[in-house]
């Protein structure tokens, strides 16, 4: 083995070559400096020494591994380093693990065998860890997709029970009206925002819908139902979060709600969140606004239908199901 004290400044390129070529021959090598922090430490087996009034001790790079990292040892006579270098008692190693003192990370360090091998212990026992949470974590993914899956098979035949209910309710008030529901169905056809609602449903996804007849059913919870050619609920306009329960819940979770403002949606959804208990389906309402009415005039004519995705507003809420929230 070299021992090459190096005192002058020295680049990592150059001291690794020189110690490469030593390598080369058959020489191992070890570096010494006394400088406060050499640049070049842990780079090649290397040590900083200090002088002390116990003579010269090796103060960094001699090291243990206790506790999941690496801690420096006491100072030892650089003599005592030699004898257990020569003996194989120490040797060079390139840690796994950080080097928990206060100094910068070394990447080459001197230790004796049994804290490598107490280092591949630690490592074997980390990863087996890990692989134990990744079980876990899968196994409760698993059992949230199984559940979340099972909320919505039964979700999908609740709200198509729903939707067929509203609409059997629609069409007995349709063929005989009571002089209420004439009067009420009479008023929303004056509804401005229920008349961009209307034109929203035909210009954005090309569906032909009108007021229903229905409007009082607790079932709408305070909104107008709109009602395509065929008798199915397509839609309700401003609806009343705080009528959201019942049968309103579970028809509505899966219709799209038509506001005439975003900020109309937005106080929706902060309502229905922010109740005592928040009345949100497991995968969000279905809302949008519906904005200012296209200009028709003959200077800025109206534009034609776009075909594009409607443009729903799905705020997800993992907790939620659709079950009544009272």
């Amino acid at each position: 083995m070299a021992l090459e004290a190096q005192l002058s400044p020295i680049t990592d390129d150059t001291i690794t070559t020189r110690t490469e070529r030593m390598l080369a021959d058959g020489v191992t090598s070890c570096w010494f400096s006394d400088r406060p922090r050499p640049p070049w430490l842990g780079t090649v087996p290397s040590l900083r020494l200090a002088t002390t009034d116990a003579g010269l001790l090796v103060a960094e790079g001699l090291v243990k591994f206790t506790g999941g990292s690496w801690t420096a040892v006491p100072p030892v006579p650089v003599a005592e380093f030699l004898r257990w270098a020569f003996s194989g008692k120490v040797e060079q190693h390139a840690p796994r693990s950080p080097l928990g003192y206060p100094a910068r990370q070394l990447a080459r360090v001197w230790t004796a065998r049994t804290y490598v091998a107490a280092e591949d212990a630690h490592l074997v026992e980390v990863r087996r860890r890990e692989q134990e949470r990744e079980r876990r974590l899968a196994e409760q993914r698993a059992k949230a997709a199984k559940r979340r899956a099972e909320i919505d098979a039964s979700n999908v035949v609740a709200r198509a029970e729903a939707v067929e209910l509203a609409a059997a309710a629609e069409e007995q008030v349709r063929l005989a009206p009571s002089g209420p529901a004439e009067v009420s169905h009479h008023v929303l056809k004056m509804n401005r925002g229920v008349r961009r609602a209307i034109a929203y449903l035909a210009r954005e996804f090309g569906i032909a819908a009108e007021i229903g007849w229905s409007s009082s059913d607790p079932r709408w919870a305070g909104g107008t139902p709109l009602i395509a050619e065929d008798g199915t609920p397509v839609a309700v306009v401003d609806p009343a979060p705080s009528l959201l329960k019942g049968e309103a819940f579970r028809l509505l979770a899966g219709m799209l709600l038509l506001f005439s403002t975003a900020a109309d949606v937005q106080r929706f959804d902060r309502t229905t969140r922010g109740a005592r208990k928040p009345r949100v389906p497991v995968d969000g309402w279905k809302t949008q606004h519906t904005g200012p009415e296209p200009p028709t005039s003959p200077a800025a004519p109206a534009a034609a239908p776009k075909g594009r995705a409607p443009r729903l507003v799905s705020r997800p809420c993992p907790r939620a199901a659709d079950v009544d929230a009272e």
